[in-house]
């Protein structure tokens, strides 16, 4: 093996190695019942919550890293707006009206 031979191999693992990290570390995140807790409290609404996780897909624009989509979780406030919802593993970090 040449000296460019060896300079390839170890591309090639710090490459591979990088992608087996990046697909098993997990995004930190709230859970959805704690988002929801707290984006309630954070809009100072009445009602309650349901945050599904939702990534963004290019067309949020705004917010680069979104972790829930959120809406009202009773039929009576189905009027009201739902949320795109950032969080980190303690808090939100960010929130975008969806409507």
């Amino acid at each position: 093996m040449t000296r460019r031979d060896d300079a390839l191999s170890v591309a090639v693992v710090v490459v591979l190695a990088a992608v087996v990290v990046i697909a098993v570390w997990p995004d930190p995140r709230l859970s959805a019942d704690e988002t929801a807790s707290q984006l309630r409290a954070r809009v100072g609404a009445d009602w309650a919550f349901v945050c599904s996780p939702e990534e963004n897909d290019g067309t949020i624009t705004g917010m680069d890293d979104v972790d829930y989509f959120c809406q009202p979780a009773d039929a009576a406030h189905v009027e009201e707006t739902g949320y795109w919802v950032g969080t980190d593993d303690s808090r939100i970090v960010a929130i975008q009206p969806a409507g």
